[in-house]
């Protein structure tokens, strides 16, 4: 599933801002 691989790589960005 696309959408879900995108949400998967959003988090991991957002992991890397923290």
């Amino acid at each position: 599933d696309l959408a879900k691989y995108a949400g998967a790589d959003a988090v991991r960005e957002w992991k890397q801002l923290l």
